[in-house]
């Protein structure tokens, strides 16, 4: 990410980290507030709501003050005047001052006049069930202790509720004794409630208490104030908060939930009011924000800039004699001439490492060891000239390509495992393989691998110091083979017979198998020697060789211990008779004619064997028993076979 978009990245950042702590703070602070305020005047409603139901149930109660102290009425009580009723207690009456109920109660609790009004269709209904049932005399509404008694409030009917008021019975001079209870009602349906609401100017809403269909709202509210006599405030809705409170009836229990919405202008306001400052604050910043960039890029990132393509440049044409050139005193100027400084010094140092690689150049070029680079993965990166005067390579032919693909594939695993020893031990290791030349052929090295790490310990690669020693290698093979094989037959001698015999005999008794070993010379030899010569014979025992190697299977071995004396090994046979079979294959062949150096010359053998484990169980008693069987055989008239006879086992094999 270049400069210019950190900047800009950082100054973002920072703008948008202050504007989200702002709106954090003002929401959790300043909005925290409107909705107390909110609140509050919410609270201040609701009470103004119940004053002004309040007053309307005051003035059902100056009503019943004043028809209740009345000597009109307390006449009526006693003598029934009917003109009373038709008089006083007309329709008009109960229209005017919208009555819906008026009941006088003698002191005992019975109803002395009773009625019920519908004052929107103007005429008189049939009396609520509840108060043609209900028993006054047992109820409080009749119990006045004295002549100012006074009840007022809610009850609850099967109509709706209604708004009652009691006053004792008295004399217009408010004197007593009481003779009864005169009761005013009213109910409180919707037309009363907007009276009310038009009086306030308060959006009010009414539900009865035990209301089965209330709405999500009122029901939240009467969980709220279950228990509770005060004011219920909560948010109905984004732009409306709404406060519940609980009337109880003059019983009371809980009658009425009355309800005051309020248009959520503060908060709304309030809300506004942040955003506006919000926005004024983002674009204070935007302003700010360009502003800094500006002066960054022009006091600084303009320099940086032009700091960074001068190196750039300089990497690109790897001119270490150029120079940065940048004007001021500050910091990026010392920059400038500190990294002059780094050039200059890097130019010196690269003028002594080219003269240093040439030094070694020309000493690796006049060496006559083979000296390679390899990288990691095998790949040539450098060889010296005796790669190519010696296996023909240049190092553009060499170049990326891999060292394991001119390397014999017999050796490959060899040389793979001693560069893994030495990456373990971290040392110099020594290996030996054949390398192809340029022409095809394979010639042998003597290699010195030095591995290369990095600074962090990983393998990079390997320096390998080589010396051709092909024709050491030959003469090495050469002796190897004088050691175990005859010079005149090319059978193995007895060197390798024994090694041979020994593995062949653990691997029978292993296998739990049966081997057998063959004694046998030639009859006759030394008079074909004495009379022809020592070439004639060398060249009889070349031939009988050959026929040897015919007789047996590849696995079997044919060995010439000296003279005319020959050994054979049969592994895994299964029974004496094999090595039968195969001895009377030996004779058979052996009694054909040798046509050498234009002379017939006939020759048989004699052939001793024993046989694992009946003839005995160790390799020098098996090797002796042969022998001896071999003598058997010349003794009982040569050119024939015979089983070394073990007494120990009861058997004789013949």
């Amino acid at each position: 990410m270049t400069l210019h978009k950190k900047t800009l990245l950082l100054i973002s950042v920072t703008i948008i980290g202050l504007l989200t702590v702002l709106y954090f703070t003002l929401r959790f602070i300043l909005l925290e507030n409107f909705e107390q305020v909110e609140r509050q005047i919410v609270k201040t409603n609701v009470e103004r709501a119940c004053n002004a139901l309040n007053n309307t149930i005051q003035g059902l109660d100056s009503f019943a003050t004043d028809y209740g102290g009345s000597d009109d009425t307390y006449r009526f009580v006693v003598d029934r005047n009917r003109q009373y009723i038709a008089s006083v207690l007309n329709d008009d009456t109960f229209s005017k001052n919208r009555f819906n109920l008026l009941l006088m109660i003698n002191s005992s609790g019975r109803i002395l006049y009773a009625k019920a009004f519908d004052t929107r269709n103007k005429k008189q209904v049939p009396l609520p069930n509840e108060l043609k049932t209900r028993d006054f005399s047992k109820g409080f509404v009749v119990q006045h202790k004295n002549i100012n008694s006074s009840i007022t409030g809610i009850i609850n009917l099967s109509e709706g509720p209604m708004l009652v008021a009691a006053r004792p019975i008295l004399t217009s001079e408010y004197k007593g004794p009481v003779r009864g209870t005169l009761v005013i009602g009213r109910y409180l349906d919707d037309l009363e409630v907007k009276k009310i609401a038009s009086m306030t100017n308060l959006a009010i809403g009414m539900k009865r208490f035990e209301d089965k269909h209330l709405s999500s709202d009122f029901l939240e509210a009467k969980k709220g104030l279950a228990g509770s006599s005060g004011i219920f405030v909560k948010p109905t809705g984004q732009n409306t908060i709404s406060g519940y409170m609980l009337w109880r009836d003059i019983y009371g229990n809980p009658a009425l939930l009355i309800k005051v919405d309020r248009p959520r202008d503060i908060y709304s306001k309030g809300q506004l009011g942040m955003l506006c400052f919000l926005i004024a604050l983002l674009l204070a910043g935007l302003v700010f924000a360009l502003v800094t960039l500006f002066i960054v890029e022009r006091v600084i990132l303009s320099k940086v800039g032009s700091l960074n393509r001068s190196v750039r440049d300089i990497e690109q044409w790897r001119d270490l004699s150029a120079r940065i050139a940048i004007e001021g005193r500050d910091e990026i100027a010392g920059l400038a001439i500190q990294i002059n400084r780094m050039l200059a010094a890097l130019e010196k140092s690269s003028k002594e490492i080219h003269l240093n690689e040439e030094k070694l150049r020309r000493v690796t070029d006049s060496t006559l060891d083979l000296i390679c680079e390899i990288n990691g993965r095998g790949e040539f990166i450098y060889n010296n000239s005796a790669y190519k005067n010696i296996l023909g390579y240049s190092l553009s032919e060499l170049a990326g390509d891999s060292i394991y693909r001119r390397i014999h594939r017999e050796d490959v695993a060899g040389v793979r495992a001693a560069i893994q020893r030495s990456l373990t031990a971290r040392s110099t290791g020594r290996m030996e393989f054949r390398h192809r030349h340029k022409g095809g052929q394979y010639l042998w090295m003597e290699v010195i691998g030095n591995p290369l790490f990095d600074e962090n310990g990983k393998y990079t690669g390997a320096i390998l110091t080589m010396r051709e020693v092909t024709e050491r290698k030959l003469a090495e093979e050469q002796i190897r083979y004088q050691a175990y094989y005859d010079q005149l037959t090319g059978l193995p001698n007895r060197n390798l017979f024994y090694d041979r015999f020994s593995i062949a005999l653990a691997q029978a008794k292993r296998n739990e198998q049966m081997l057998a070993v063959m004694f046998l010379d030639l009859d006759g030899f030394k008079l074909v020697n004495d009379t022809y010569g020592h070439d004639v014979g060398d060249f009889l025992l070349q031939a009988a060789a050959s026929r040897l190697r015919g007789c047996v299977r590849a696995g079997d071995t044919v060995a010439r211990l000296g003279g005319d004396e020959f050994t054979i090994i049969l592994e895994g046979i299964q029974q004496a008779a094999d090595a039968s079979a195969v001895a009377k294959k030996i004779i058979t062949t052996l009694e054909e004619p040798f046509l050498l150096s234009g002379n017939e010359l006939r020759v048989t053998t004699s052939i001793g064997i024993s046989v694992y484990p009946h003839s005995g169980e160790e390799m020098e008693s098996l090797v002796k028993n042969a022998d001896s069987a071999m003598y058997e055989a010349k003794q009982c008239g040569k050119n024939q076979y015979q089983f070394h006879e073990l007494a120990a086992q009861g058997n004789i094999f013949v």
